[in-house]
């Protein structure tokens, strides 16, 4: 309850504050704002002269049958109703102009910073949590600015005055029109409280169901290999029959506060017209002022009742808001901000007691000690968790160490701009990643500003790829599908090949480059690698041992340690592990040939 109560009185009290935090991210001049608070203004006074003028038609008009009278005051009526909506529009221009722009900024500000912020979170946060903040959070943040530039000033602006007024004119029905204030802020922090944890729990919901169904469309071949469509539609509808039910709970509580506002409303309502009709019938005040006062409240009674239900929704909105602060407050990625100096580096590199542990204190690497010379071809092999491909994604800057030192040309690597640190290394995935666009673009992203149509050409014909994409309906603008769908493994693995020769790196990282293709493929792709691997520092990180004959050296790795390090016929030699393994596999492979006569 405490905590709710400190939530509750963070979110009135700091709204004003988180508006101008919000407000920073839009390149909005001062002059819409004071434009908009100036028609705000002009609506609430443009409103003072109808209660006056109700009570003209009752008390001077209807007495002595003055039409033109009429006439003139049906004219002010209507005229104001014009002004008040042409007001309006104006104002609604420059409320979408504000709260859109926000929510285009915000999104961009959001994106580039989930470039840049460390790696690790995207292993921790589903993709389904991601999205939700860049579209449904951003939205409640533009939301919030329209209701807090508009919703609140306008009601606030609209009571004072007209409580004001009323109270100067007759402060008896001044005084009895406010009886209602605190009914309402009553049951509406009672209401709020259940309301905003049940929305915290639409939220989680809503975001768990996205999450489920991210993961079923990524994972659909899967899925129908082994049938489990039963199962994954059972366990999504009980993801949908949750945010079906907090939906429910979420707006019948919405409807309660705002049934119940509207019943406190109505009933002070009636209550007004009882105690207005007996003053009039008393002679204390005419039946126009009568009239004139119920206009009054009808004016500052709703404004008050539309003003308590926003603040019931504030705490909620203020819940989007923390989230796209959540990441917008982290930090980014280490290195980013480094002054960029122009970077020449031969490719030498240096582990020296390298450690790397999780956050959930999970060891990958310990005492690592490695030197590879420039030009040199290194293998590194080892059961599957040995910490092979966490070494390279330390040598890409993917985690920051735990303990020792990475050099890159004897300089440490938190040293160097980690956004052109990584401009000299070239790296070919095992899931041979590509987007879905065309073959042009997917391989221009090596090196966007430096490339053309030739340049392609040559890579293509290098990675033995040229010949294929000359038989694509569009050749280099062929749209190749999500991940690269529409093509064969040995098709997008000879890609990302030409899409490293691109870029020319000094360092090469290939992390199980050919473990998604078959024998016949892998042998069809070795001479390209041969091609790819010289003059470059070359890490080839493999299960087969097949991939690793042009290695100059192959280090073996077991539990995030290096076993042994030698050549191939040094580490036969000796009764290591290296030895286990290759006969292993050299077992398996005898057994398959024999099978196979």
């Amino acid at each position: 309850m405490e905590e709710e109560n400190k939530n509750e009185k963070y979110s009135l009290l700091n709204s004003f504050k988180l508006l101008k935090r919000i407000l920073a991210h839009i390149n909005a001049s001062p002059g819409q704002f004071t434009n908009l608070y100036l028609i705000v203004l002009i609506i609430a006074i443009i409103q003072l002269p109808a209660p006056f003028l109700f009570k003209s038609i009752i008390d001077n008009v209807l007495p002595t049958s003055n039409e033109s009278l009429l006439i003139i005051i049906i004219a002010a009526l209507v005229s104001i109703e014009i002004v008040k909506s042409i007001f309006t529009i104006i104002s609604t221009y420059l409320l979408s102009t504000i709260s859109q722009k926000l929510a285009t900024n915000l999104r961009k500000k959001l994106f580039r910073h989930y470039l840049e912020i460390p790696y690790q979170y995207y292993l921790e946060t589903p993709t389904g949590k991601m999205v939700n903040r860049m579209v449904s959070d951003t939205n409640s943040v533009a939301d919030f600015i329209q209701h807090i530039l508009w919703v609140v000033p306008l009601p606030i602006v609209m009571v004072s005055i007209g409580s004001t007024v009323l109270m100067v004119w007759n402060w008896q029905m001044g005084l009895y029109i406010m009886i209602s204030i605190p009914l309402t802020m009553i049951v509406t922090k009672r209401l709020s409280k259940k309301l905003k944890a049940i929305r915290i729990r639409y939220r989680d919901a809503q975001e768990a169901l996205q999450g489920k169904t991210n993961e079923s469309i990524e994972n659909i071949r899967v899925i129908r290999a082994f049938h489990r469509e039963p199962e994954m539609d059972q366990e999504l509808g009980h993801e949908i029959d949750i945010f079906k039910q907090i939906g429910i709970d979420h707006h019948l509580n919405s409807s309660l506060l705002r049934s119940s506002n509207r019943i406190i409303e109505i009933a002070t309502s009636y209550l007004f017209i009882i105690f207005g009709a007996y003053l009039t019938i008393t002679k204390q005040i005419t039946l126009g002022e009568f009239f004139a006062f119920k206009y009054f409240q009808e004016m500052i009674a709703p404004n008050l009742n539309q003003l308590f239900n926003y603040l019931t929704e504030l705490p909620n909105q203020t819940v989007s808001i923390e989230r796209v602060f959540e990441i917008l407050d982290m930090k980014i990625e280490p290195g980013r901000d480094k002054k960029s100096e122009p970077i020449k580096i031969t490719g030498k590199i240096e582990f020296k007691n390298t450690q790397l542990t999780y956050p959930d204190k999970t060891v990958a690497l310990e005492n690592i000690n490695l030197k590879i010379n420039p030009g040199e071809i290194v293998a590194v092999i080892g059961p599957s968790g040995s910490g092979k491909t966490s070494l390279a994604s330390l040598l890409l800057g993917f985690y920051p160490i735990s303990g020792g030192e990475i050099l890159i040309d004897d300089k440490h690597l938190s040293d160097y701009n980690i956004r052109d640190y990584r401009k000299k290394i070239g790296v070919i995935f095992q899931d041979a990643q590509l987007f879905d666009t065309s073959i042009r673009e997917n391989l221009s992203v090596s090196n966007p500003d430096n490339i053309d149509d030739e340049l392609i050409w040559k890579a293509l014909d290098i990675a033995n790829a040229s010949d294929f994409v000359k038989e694509t309906e569009n050749g280099l603008g062929t749209i190749i599908g999500n991940k690269g769908i529409k093509l064969s493994g040995g098709q997008r693995q000879r890609l990302t090949i030409a899409r490293v020769f691109l870029k020319n790196p000094k360092i090469l990282i290939m992390d199980e480059a050919t473990s998604a293709l078959d024998s016949i493929s892998e042998k069809e792709i070795q001479n390209q690698i041969q091609q790819l691997t010289k003059d470059r520092t070359t890490i080839i990180i493999a299960h087969r041992l097949s991939t690793i004959s042009i290695a100059d050296r192959i280090v073996v790795m077991e539990e995030g340690r290096i076993k042994e390090i030698g050549t191939h016929q040094e580490l036969l030699d000796n009764d290591s592990l290296y030895k286990q393994l290759y006969a292993s596999q050299m077992d398996g492979f005898l057994k398959w040939e024999s099978n196979d006569k």
